[in-house]
């Protein structure tokens, strides 16, 4: 007979909540104040594409406003035609957690292809994610010098995810913190009565004006 329903976020937040208190990279990480979605691949035949992601709530440097700049060809002082840069502005929605405090970013993790991976696979992984998170904590992700400024060199990140990996398992953490990441989708099914989980919608850009982006981050006036 399956047990009772099962909360997948629920158990996700469980387990990042003992890794961030026990590894020391993760130690600005306040667990309270992210997100834990769970969502269907809508490729669910493969175990290719994203398996997770985190994704920020506020911009660099966990400004709340972000600004971007395009070409506009207008009427110039002459009359004619010309091309000009004009900027503008978003920020984002507060997203609030059921507590209803505010989050600073969205760990989710993409069904079947999670589920279906190794064990040691899924613990990497969550360590992936977590390392994305700005060291201060500020709602931004963690930027590396260069053009591959999300991480950096590739390899060396997920040598250093499998490292971290490795150090909270050496924590003899309690099995049942990870017990669920032994189960495949469908060994859970047969587990489990449901899988179910929180869900967040996709963090919309928000057009704004030239005041109310000085109003939110009045050093935007000297960029």
């Amino acid at each position: 007979m399956p047990d009772d329903r099962f909360d997948y976020t629920e158990a996700l937040h469980k387990l990042c909540r003992d890794v961030c208190r026990k590894l020391s990279e993760f130690r600005n990480i306040d667990t309270e104040l992210i997100g834990y979605s769970f969502s269907l691949a809508r490729n669910t035949t493969t175990r290719f594409g994203g398996w997770a992601s985190v994704t920020p709530v506020r911009f660099e440097s966990g400004s709340s406003v972000t600004v971007k700049e395009r070409l506009r060809r207008a009427s110039g002082p002459s009359g004619k035609p010309e091309i000009f840069k004009e900027r503008i502005y978003f920020k984002t929605p507060p997203v609030y957690g059921a507590d209803g405090r505010e989050l600073l970013y969205i760990f989710n993790v993409m069904a079947p292809r999670f589920l279906n991976l190794s064990v040691m696979e899924k613990i990497n992984t969550v360590m992936h994610e977590l390392y994305h998170i700005d060291p201060r904590f500020n709602g931004d992700v963690r930027r590396f010098p260069g053009r591959n400024w999300q991480h950096g060199n590739m390899k060396a990140y997920e040598a250093k995810a499998e490292s971290l990996g490795r150090r909270w398992l050496a924590t003899d953490p309690d099995p049942r913190l990870y017990e669920f990441l032994r189960y495949n989708a469908e060994e859970l099914r047969a587990k489990y009565t449901r899988i179910v989980g929180s869900k967040f919608p996709k963090i919309p850009l928000v057009h704004i004006s030239e005041e109310e982006a000085f109003r939110l981050e009045p050093g935007l006036r000297t960029r």
